[in-house]
């Protein structure tokens, strides 16, 4: 694993990674913006000084063979296709998480659920791969988030930088699994079980100051906000009385420093 040296790199045209969570072993932005935006400017920047040649609006359909090996690829365009040849071809897929013919051949337990993958995650990549013998493993083990907020019920927004700040709660009031798991399919089976197959994340104030891009999900009016536990129990579709006994022994263990618990 080469993780410090990529954040190096990605640091040295400017991405603003400046804090090391610990409790996710990884880097996030000095003032907890999402990461994309800035590394998209930054590489931008690099190709545009570099002079590399780039192709905006182009499929690729199909990979190009030459005594076995993989030579170039034909691109698609609204203006029509054409073939590019290339010492060395670098399959950049993504997943297939926007393909539900895909999820459901490869991870059925998840058919159906909200994805928080972008659009363009069709698996096209993988089935030319597989086209000209590339062989696959372990394809069932996508990640299915469980940080969610629906937007339809296809597609959803990611909140997995809130994921060392919350604590998971279902409609019971009760929490159901060691949210520190690092196992985020571990998580989302666990929540998978609950009523509606849902729960709600909770966080204070803390994520709020830390994280401008969910100060910015906040204002989107993604959240359902409340000073007290007693109204926050009153706006969520919760047993109220086993939600603040949840919540007020969370907060009474983490007082006491019962990491165990918390």
């Amino acid at each position: 694993m080469r993780g410090g040296e990529l954040v190096d790199w990605l640091m040295d045209p400017g991405v603003p990674f400046g804090r090391f969570q610990k409790d996710k072993w990884f880097h996030i932005t000095k003032d907890g913006s999402a990461p994309g935006p800035h590394i998209v400017r930054a590489l931008s920047k690099k190709i545009a000084d570099d002079n590399i040649n780039y192709r905006l609006n182009s499929q690729v359909v199909d990979l190009l063979m030459k005594d076995g090996k993989v030579v170039g690829a034909t691109v698609k365009t609204g203006a029509g296709s054409y073939k590019v040849n290339a010492k060395a071809v670098v399959m950049a897929t993504g997943g297939f998480s926007a393909s539900h013919e895909l999820v459901k051949k490869w991870a059925p337990e998840w058919v159906g659920r909200p994805t928080t993958g972008a659009v363009s995650l069709t698996g096209d990549g993988i089935l030319m791969a597989q086209k000209v013998g590339a062989q696959t493993v372990a394809m069932q083990e996508i990640k299915a988030n469980y940080l969610c907020h629906p937007l339809t019920a296809r597609d959803g927004v990611s909140l997995t930088a809130i994921t060392p700040y919350n604590i998971l709660i279902n409609h019971e009031g009760k929490r159901f699994v060691d949210e520190g798991h690092t196992s985020i399919n571990f998580k989302s089976r666990a929540m998978m079980k609950q009523t509606g197959h849902e729960a709600y994340a909770i966080v204070d104030q803390t994520a709020m100051d830390n994280l401008k891009l969910m100060r910015n999900y906040a204002a989107a009016g993604y959240f359902v906000k409340a000073n007290t536990v007693e109204e926050l129990a009153s706006k969520l579709k919760v047993d109220q009385k086993a939600f603040i006994k949840t919540m007020k022994d969370y907060m009474a263990a983490c007082q006491a420093g019962n990491l165990l618990y918390c």
